[in-house]
């Protein structure tokens, strides 16, 4: 039986791989905000909190874009 969060999940994880080979961080972020969304949406908080801190500690710049705005307010909400 497929489960339709394992696929969101390897869509996402893709999305993410190919925006960090294209260095485009800002899509990245998109990315995994919407997957963190889906999760925290699941009851998955833990897991979301965890890939959002991961990505906010790879990014080295933007750090007033609005995408980090929303991920640290989401970060907020998981806390």
């Amino acid at each position: 039986m497929h489960r339709p969060w394992k696929q969101q999940r390897r869509r996402f994880d893709k999305a993410i791989g190919l925006a960090r080979e294209q260095a485009a961080p800002s899509l990245a972020w998109q990315s995994a905000l919407c997957l963190a969304r889906l999760w925290h949406r699941q009851g998955q908080d833990g897991a979301a909190k965890d890939m959002l801190g991961e990505i906010a500690g790879a990014m080295s710049e933007g750090a007033d874009t609005a995408d980090l705005r929303h991920a640290n307010a989401l970060l907020d909400d998981l806390s």
